[in-house]
């Protein structure tokens, strides 16, 4: 399987948040990328087994490429992200209903 996806810079839904780690994030000038994932809703936060989770082996992944980590769909009120921050990010990203994302500070 392929997975057909593009970064985009959502900076812009973050503005006014009240999550602190975007908020030091943007004070620091970095930006925030989503990248969509088609049918994934859901399953970010599935365990495959005990303490690792399929958003762990994707935050993983990226760790080789110098990103600290990531944060996904299926976690971000543990980050203060509201839901109206999520429902920007959603529209920008096109996201459907069964679609979840990810987002990296960059």
């Amino acid at each position: 399987m392929i997975i057909k996806t593009k970064v985009v810079d959502i900076t812009e839904a973050f503005e006014n948040t009240e999550s602190k780690l975007i908020s030091r994030a943007l004070k620091s000038e970095k930006r925030i990328f989503g990248i969509k994932l088609d049918k994934f809703r859901g399953l970010l936060g599935f365990e495959l087994q005990p303490g690792r989770r399929i958003g762990t082996e994707l935050a993983d992944l990226v760790k080789r490429f110098g990103i600290k980590g990531i944060l996904h769909s299926d976690e971000l009120p543990n980050y203060g992200i509201s839901e109206q921050e999520v429902k920007k990010v959603k529209n920008i990203l096109k996201c459907k209903e069964d679609d979840a994302f990810i987002l990296v500070i960059s």
